[in-house]
């Protein structure tokens, strides 16, 4: 499993951090996590082939985490060395039906209309699947109405949680658990926290309570310090803290 970190902002543009957007691969899999305004462009400088994403999974529709979902089908469609034939996967909350209607109709025909590949959609809440090199969970968490948090877990045993956006709850506490990886939300300093958002210590004591091995911290607003964030999950974890740059890469 390896995970590529294209965007570790929020909806507020800075000159060091994109939008949020993932990339994590398992085996020939290639998921896409999230993807704002400027995903796809930032998956060439990461050496990834954005013709190879074939699963794309939404925690909620804000626009910072579902911008790029348009220009990615419309590369899909338009690429000059050919349209995209293999079948794509998009997966998102409750709504996302009516989401990807809104779409087709405000982009169609010319846009999204008559995509030459199958598109399968497949809205979750606390849901369960297994496709081929993994298993899928989901969960809602608190953020906004219809967000929710993914758990993968791949064939050779390693598993993940990201949390797209949420505050501290016990399901995604539940979700967590036992999950040797967590790439979790952090968009504020202690004491500038909502309830509908992470502070580094909230985000370690779910590690904690996780018992995870690695917590990754992402989806920082402006006013984010990056060494005050990590000494501050320090204070609610012992396992390893790195706080995530666009364009850093790890193996799982």
């Amino acid at each position: 499993m390896e995970l590529w970190i294209a965007g570790t902002g929020c909806c507020i543009p800075t000159k060091r951090r994109g939008a949020p957007g993932y990339i994590l691969r398992i085996g020939a899999e290639h998921l896409l996590l999230d993807g704002g305004s400027g995903t796809m462009y930032k998956l060439p400088h990461l050496g990834i082939d954005y013709r190879r994403i074939n699963y794309m999974l939404y925690t909620h529709l804000h626009p910072d985490h579902t911008a790029d979902l348009v220009p990615l089908l419309f590369a899909f469609k338009n690429d000059p060395r050919g349209p995209r034939q293999e079948e794509l996967h998009i997966i998102g909350p409750s709504g996302f039906e009516r989401f990807w209607q809104g779409l087709q109709n405000l982009y169609h025909p010319n846009w999204l209309g008559e995509l030459p590949f199958q598109v399968e959609l497949w809205e979750v809440a606390r849901s369960q699947r297994r496709f081929p090199s993994f298993n899928l969970k989901s969960s809602p968490v608190r953020h906004r109405e219809m967000s929710v948090a993914f758990r993968i877990e791949s064939d050779e045993g390693v598993s993940l949680v990201y949390s797209g956006d949420s505050g501290y709850c016990q399901e995604l506490v539940e979700l967590a658990h036992g999950a040797e990886v967590l790439l979790l939300e952090s968009s504020f300093p202690e004491g500038e926290g909502t309830d509908t958002h992470l502070t580094p210590t909230q985000a370690g004591r779910i590690a904690q309570q996780a018992g995870s091995k690695k917590l990754i911290l992402t989806h920082f607003y402006p006013q984010c310090d990056p060494q005050i964030l990590k000494k501050q999950a320090a204070t609610t974890f012992q396992g390893e803290i790195i706080v995530a740059e666009d364009g850093m890469k790890f193996v799982l």
